[in-house]
């Protein structure tokens, strides 16, 4: 259900073209639309227009990786809070997985408390988020041969932790991708 709802999206923004075959419904790129994503998320709040949100954060990566020679197998709904990897690519018979964390808000976007102020700071918050994404990847042994990734907004805060934890980022191969607020996708390199 989830790719056939991703599929009607991107033949509406005329990425793809749908058709039916015998076996059921088939979905091409279209010849003359260069394969590339371009995420219709959902706003679930007023923080999906905040450059940091986590959904926009994993459409400028999977954008990025699309447009690096990576096909992009599967985007997890952020908006509708979908569990899983949130971005699965692959190229050259390699997979990539992965993990996408954005930016906390200072006050709840949904719930009873819509509006009124968190008792965690965002910094605090994003400690928490961004040691989260870290097991994420290291629990993933369902695939050990695929290569992992964290993307993250680019923050100070996740620059001093991504400092701080840098050599075993580099043990654990994990590539990190940084997206900054003007939409450009950057690697971090331990050494920057």
């Amino acid at each position: 259900q989830h790719i056939n709802q991703t599929c009607r999206r991107l033949s509406d923004q005329g990425l793809i073209v749908r058709g039916t075959s015998a076996s059921g419904i088939v979905n091409r790129f279209r010849g003359d639309v260069p394969p590339q994503v371009r995420l219709a998320q959902r706003e679930p709040s007023s923080t999906a227009s905040e450059w940091a949100w986590e959904g926009n954060v994993q459409s400028r990566v999977a954008t990025h990786l699309a447009a690096t020679g990576w096909s992009i197998i599967r985007v997890a709904d952020t908006a509708l809070r979908e569990r899983g990897v949130d971005i699965i690519a692959g190229r050259d018979g390699q997979r990539l997985l992965v993990e996408v964390k954005g930016w906390p808000s200072s006050t709840y976007a949904r719930g009873e408390h819509v509006g009124q102020p968190k008792p965690t700071q965002p910094g605090l918050q994003a400690t928490h988020w961004f040691a989260e994404g870290v097991t994420t990847l290291i629990r993933r042994s369902a695939e050990p041969e695929a290569r992992r990734a964290l993307a993250l907004p680019d923050m100070p805060r996740y620059r001093t932790l991504l400092a701080e934890a840098g050599w075993a980022l580099d043990r654990l191969d994990i590539t990190v991708f940084l997206v900054t607020a003007k939409g450009a996708v950057e690697m971090w390199d331990r050494e920057n």
